[in-house]
């Protein structure tokens, strides 16, 4: 299909997410020799101008789609009267894994490509652990920063939770090391890294998972990572409880972002409102968790 403005007329444009610029166009092709159709003689204007048009463009929105991911969100593109503004407040102290925690990490995984299947890996402490969460942190901060060094290709989450026994233990998703190697690196680092001198927690300290597929990957982040946890008693200084590694490794699903009519966002709200059991409110921006973007995306581009 032609990217010619003279060739096509294109409701929705496909937006390069890091330069801004227009890299594609949907629509319908106009037949030879109707591309002067409709213009007004003389190169003068049919419509008036007036605050008309500026309102008009501000009702036009976007669907983004994480097409190899599980994210579509639909946004009004309302004008934030705060953009230039800067923010005053300071985030507050972390106190747990909150449900607003939870979302942010769900959301983070959703836009993962899900053909990338990373390793499960569970870091516990012998039978005497540190009390000072500072150590707990320092520990894991150790353990990456010899997993980067020996695979600079790594990435992951990680995820803090409490045992039954009070002690504290690591969840995390690997990404960029084969399973075969990061079984030995574990165990072999790990142990290092706590210097507990266990022999016992040589061979039992650590567990490395081989995921087969991205429903498992759900499987294990809905059972142990995202799993809401009541706050912990003594934890009040434990800081973050998830985080992202070697972030710039992490392999994003590729985006599009379509700018669609206003009748478009009001019926893909809709659908997104059912489809998640959310009541009708007015709502700048909704997304959905799904297995199948690209599904979506015709159905609301059709």
């Amino acid at each position: 299909m032609s990217d010619s403005n003279d060739t096509i007329k294109a409701p929705y444009r496909i937006i390069d997410t890091v330069t801004g610029e227009v890299v594609g166009k949907i629509g319908r092709k106009v037949p030879p020799g109707r591309e002067e159709a409709g213009k007004p003689a003389g190169g003068l204007s049919t419509h008036h101008k007036c605050g008309k048009s500026e309102k008009s463009n501000e009702k036009k929105g976007t669907l983004t789609v994480y097409t190899e991911g599980s994210l579509v969100k639909v946004s009004k593109n309302r004008i934030n009267p705060h953009a230039d503004q800067k923010r005053d407040w300071v985030r507050g102290k972390v106190k747990g894994f909150s449900k607003a925690s939870r979302r942010r990490l769900q959301r983070k995984l959703a836009k993962l490509d899900k053909r990338e299947i990373p390793v499960f890996v569970t870091l516990t402490y012998p039978a005497e652990w540190p009390e000072d969460p500072e150590d707990w942190k320092r520990h894991l901060k150790n353990f990456i920063h010899r997993l980067a060094y020996k695979y600079p290709s790594a990435c992951g989450v990680w995820k803090l939770e409490d045992q039954k026994r009070g002690a504290p233990h690591y969840h995390l998703l690997v990404w960029g090391v084969p399973y075969d190697e990061l079984f030995m690196f574990v165990k072999k680092k790990w142990y290092q890294v706590v210097g507990s001198g266990d022999i016992n927690h040589l061979k039992a300290g650590t567990r490395v998972e081989k995921i087969r597929s991205w429903r498992g990957v759900m499987s294990y982040v809905s059972k142990y990572i995202a799993k809401i946890t009541e706050p912990v008693e003594g934890w009040e200084d434990v800081g973050r409880y998830w985080g992202v590694f070697m972030r710039d490794n992490m392999p994003y699903s590729r985006v599009e972002i379509f700018e669609i009519p206003q009748e478009k966002v009001v019926l893909a709200m809709r659908y997104f409102r059912r489809y998640a059991g959310l009541k009708s409110r007015d709502y700048a921006s909704l997304s959905i968790y799904i297995n199948n973007p690209d599904r979506w995306k015709k159905a609301l581009l059709c």
